[in-house]
C-alpha cells in the first residue's frame, strides 16, 4: 500500500493511476491524515502480454524465424531521407 499527499497526486496523477492499475492501493493524505483511498476496480483484467512463445511462433510460421520485409530501422531511415 502506497501513500501520497494531495500535491503529489496532483502533479503525478498518471504514475499514481499506473500503480493502481498494477493492483496497488494508494492512500491520499492531507496534513498527514488519511482522507481517501484509490483502489483497483474489481474484476479489472491484467493487461500484461506473455511474449515468451513469440520465438516458437516465428519459427513455426516463417523460415529461420525471420519475419518477411525490411527491419523497422531501415523503414525509419528511408522515411527520414536526407535529414
Amino acid at each position: 500500500m502506497t501513500t501520497a499527499t494531495i500535491r503529489q497526486v496532483q502533479h503525478n496523477l498518471a504514475s499514481v493511476l499506473h500503480s493502481v492499475e498494477a493492483g496497488e492501493e494508494v492512500i491520499i493524505r492531507r496534513r498527514n491524515q488519511a482522507i481517501a483511498k484509490i483502489i483497483p476496480m474489481d474484476g479489472a483484467e491484467e493487461r500484461k502480454v506473455d511474449w515468451s512463445s513469440l520465438n516458437t511462433w516465428r519459427t513455426r510460421f516463417f523460415a529461420r524465424g525471420k519475419l518477411p520485409g525490411k527491419a523497422i530501422s531501415e523503414l525509419i531511415s528511408e522515411g527520414r531521407g536526407d535529414r
